[in-house]
């Protein structure tokens, strides 16, 4: 995994290991988008990132999604697990029901710390244009796998396959992009398989989580 960081230079590409995690209004450089390409106009924060070591999180309050979220629980609850961190009795859990809403709780001082999908600030932006100065990254985590759109299996394989076609078809026009990214924070999709969702299954055996998660 990689992210973005702002220099002096302009916009660098890091390595998993220094990650600071994407700016408000840059594109992930896995999008297929030039680095730097703004997402919108106006004056909006460029986003604040650093790191911190993930033993400032004991004694916080935290702001996650849902238990059911990879993004929003699982894996962050796994990275505190494995930085020796009870994501129960060593923080205050606090279940906000959306990443934004996750993000909200921070920007508004009701949590110290939240947790979202990578950067869920950016939805954000519009109506809080200091939400990358308030609401600062500092640690990501291992790549999650992202929504998927599913069909029925009943659904015959010529029809599934004119569904996926029409979406990324769409996705691959100016406007098309720009109404996922900002419904989802998709910019571009590949057929899924089954093996892509094997780091889901191990973090919820990790987590005891016993529903079967397909």
């Amino acid at each position: 995994a990689t992210a973005l960081e702002n220099t002096a230079d302009g916009v660098a590409q890091v390595g998993a290991l220094d990650a600071v995690a994407l700016q408000v209004g840059v594109y992930f450089g896995d999008a297929g988008k030039a680095l730097g390409e703004t997402v919108d106009d106006g004056d909006v924060s460029p986003g604040t990132s650093c790191m911190a070591d993930l033993s400032k999180v004991k004694g916080k309050r935290v702001a996650f999604t849902s238990e059911s979220s990879t993004s929003g629980y699982l894996f962050p609850a796994l990275q505190l697990i494995e930085a020796g961190i009870d994501p129960v009795n060593d923080i205050t859990p606090i279940f906000t029901g959306g990443h934004d809403a996750a993000v909200v709780a921070v920007y508004n001082g009701d949590a110290d710390i939240g947790v979202s999908y990578d950067d869920a600030r950016r939805t954000l932006r519009k109506e809080k244009l200091d939400v990358g100065d308030k609401v600062i990254v500092f640690n990501i985590t291992s790549e999650v796998p992202n929504d998927v759109i599913a069909a029925s299996s009943l659904l015959p394989d010529s029809l599934q396959t004119a569904i996926y076609n029409s979406i990324a078809a769409f996705l691959d026009t100016e406007e098309g992009e720009a109404a996922w990214d900002e419904a989802y924070g998709w910019t571009s999709i590949r057929p899924a398989v089954d093996s892509d969702f094997d780091v889901v299954r191990a973090a919820a055996e990790a987590l005891g989580i016993t529903e079967p998660l397909g």
